[in-house]
């Protein structure tokens, strides 16, 4: 049996809707506020710090919907796969659906390299650029053969030929997008259409798509349910160090414990995205969100609290964006060179005004390992 998964084509125009880090990240227990265990009360096996609950072995993406998320028709990210040969699904999945984060032999972060992160505030206009690079500790990538990963990637071309998976490195690259400063909500959601999904302004990462499919089989499929990722819910793909699942592991900030998440990042049509917090410290699940993975309610904005429309991150599929509720900017996406320095991830549009307001993350730091 293969498994896919997928990446974007070269030179992607169009309009797309998508660690000081532990070994085992539901030690974590601050980030959602809340401990493992509640004296007298059983675990939700859902909300618990160590479980992600995923996508059904049925699922769909052709729509807007709860519980998933809806690919653009005319994606095209099928001609460019990323196949594996394995099972349905990995060992650390149980009932389905509901994957065991203590069982994932996520990879050690103790690799710190240098990081470039900048967002350019202007009158009606956001800039986030870098190189993509987090201001945390990751993942040692290429993964190390003695590593309990290694045999999930070993042996198997990344999408695009360049490397052996095992092997795939992370390094900077030309990330540069711009959306509204003040985006408009829109009745009718837009669908996603290629990997990037949005930027983490947390640590200047990307979020991207979490898809993934197994040759044969007409059902998409949670990348968490088949690979491990590094301890700050990430990995490369030809290079490019992005998040998946609990992607908020590794963020410095999660606030306190009884107060809405912090804003984390920004969606591609311009809405922030929080952690998995709303009002009062409540732990957000998917029947509190609509299907584009948000809602509207007050939340600080612009240093003001304002009653706005916001997306969430969470312990449920598909954990960030299921749609966009906004328009998002039109990217292009030069992933699949096998020479880095081709690889960049801009948007169509940039920032024409003038007088911006610039604030960058973290000081840059140069490659070091534990």
């Amino acid at each position: 049996m293969k498994i896919a998964l997928f990446a974007t084509t070269l030179a992607i125009t169009s309009t797309f809707a998508f660690c000081n880090a532990r070994k085992s990240s539901d030690q974590d227990s601050s980030s959602d506020g809340k401990s493992n265990t509640r004296r007298g009360k059983k675990k939700n096996s859902q909300n618990s710090e160590g479980f992600l609950k995923s996508i059904p072995m049925d699922g769909s993406v052709a729509e807007a919907a709860k519980d998933t998320f809806w690919l653009c028709p005319n994606s095209n990210l099928e001609a460019y796969m990323y196949t594996m040969t394995g099972g349905p699904r990995a060992s650390w999945v149980k009932d389905g659906n509901i994957v065991d984060i203590k069982k994932i032999p996520l990879i050690d972060a103790k690799v710190t390299m240098e990081n470039e992160f900048c967002v350019d505030t202007s009158a009606t206009q956001r800039r986030m650029h870098g190189n993509g690079i987090p201001n945390h500790k990751i993942g040692t990538f290429p993964i190390p053969k003695d590593d309990p990963a290694y045999p999930y990637y070993a042996g198997h071309l990344d999408p695009f030929g360049c490397y052996d998976a095992a092997e795939i490195p992370v390094f900077g690259y030309t990330l540069d997008i711009t959306v509204p400063r003040f985006p408009t909500y829109n009745e009718e959601p837009t669908c996603i259409g290629a990997l990037t999904m949005g930027i983490a302004t947390a640590n200047g990462a990307p979020w991207h798509l979490e898809y993934a499919t197994i040759s044969g089989n007409p059902y998409p499929n949670d990348p968490a349910t088949l690979l491990p990722y590094d301890a700050c819910f990430g990995h490369p793909v030809n290079g490019i160090y992005h998040l998946h699942g609990k992607s908020w592991t590794c963020f410095p900030d999660q606030g306190p414990n009884n107060r809405h998440s912090p804003l984390f990042g920004f969606a591609l049509d311009g809405f922030g995205i929080y952690g998995p917090k709303s009002e009062h410290g409540k732990l957000v699940t998917n029947k509190d969100l609509d299907e584009c993975h948000g809602h509207i309610h007050e939340i600080m904005w612009e240093g003001k609290k304002v009653p706005m429309y916001h997306y969430h991150l969470n312990r449920e599929y598909p954990y960030s964006i299921g749609c966009f509720r906004g328009t998002p900017v039109k990217l292009i996406e030069n992933i699949s060179s096998c020479i880095a320095s081709d690889i960049n991830v801009t948007s169509v549009n940039t920032l024409t005004e003038e007088n911006p307001k610039t604030t960058c993350l973290g000081a840059n730091r140069k490659v070091t390992k534990e």
